[in-house]
């Protein structure tokens, strides 16, 4: 029987990408998401067609009972989780005084608590060994940009909860992290040409393509890898 993995907002962009490449690697796949239920479900029906199994599942992250359900969900469908891809996020603009209180807890609560809601039950339902997190950082994580401040201090928040669940849940559970820089822009733009580009030393933007294969290569092939973080920026956290 195939393992499961279980990927947060991948019912769409970069969570879709992960999770066919994960279905191409023979894995079956829990594809969460929060709203637009046709969507997802069509997700699950093209990860179906590449020859394992595929599921689409509704939860509100920051819910606690809600996670829980979702957990027992998949667990009927497909069993034991395995490896566990932290996706879901929010990204907008949110500077210090163009954020008002409750919209930085928003951004506290879907960036960072949701991770924490999920990966608790990962762990509680966890029952084999050889399992594996990563969780989605951004390489704002440890650099400046006030532009984005809310989201920031979460993303840091993520990245020293990646490093002390390593330690907290090894042997049996490796976690890291990878760090998109500038991936996906709209199709009719020059990647090259993009004023981020210029910001950036391999001079273009990345890909989903390239950003899935660092989140594979840890969870399925980095046996001996943990509390890492795999920056795919093309050089931007250097600059």
């Amino acid at each position: 029987m195939s393992d499961t993995i279980l990927i947060t907002g991948a019912a769409k962009r970069l969570g879709l990408v992960m999770a066919t490449a994960a279905a191409r690697r023979g894995l079956n796949v829990a594809i969460h998401y929060r709203s637009g239920s046709q969507q997802a479900e069509t997700a699950a029906a093209a990860i179906r067609e590449i020859g394992v199994n595929a599921v689409a599942v509704q939860a509100e992250l920051t819910d606690a009972a809600k996670v829980q359900r979702m957990f027992d969900v998949i667990e009927q469908a497909m069993g034991n989780i395995r490896y566990l891809i932290n996706s879901a996020s929010i990204f907008s603009p949110c500077a210090l005084m163009d954020t008002e209180m409750y919209e930085f807890e928003h951004f506290i609560s879907v960036n960072l608590v949701a991770q924490y809601q999920v990966t608790r039950c990962f762990v509680r339902s966890f029952k084999s060994d050889g399992g594996a997190i990563v969780n989605m950082l951004d390489w704002r994580a440890w650099k400046t940009d006030p532009w984005f401040l809310a989201y920031n201090v979460a993303k840091a928040g993520l990245l020293n909860m990646t490093v002390n669940l390593a330690v907290d849940l090894a042997p049996k559970i490796r976690v890291n992290g990878v760090a998109p820089g500038a991936i996906l822009p709209h199709d009719h733009e020059n990647v090259r040409s993009r004023p981020e580009a210029k910001g950036i030393p391999i001079d273009r933007w990345g890909t989903p393509d390239e950003v899935a294969e660092a989140v594979m290569f840890l969870l399925l092939d980095a046996h001996y890898i943990t509390g890492q973080v795999v920056t795919v920026d093309g050089g931007k956290h250097l600059t």
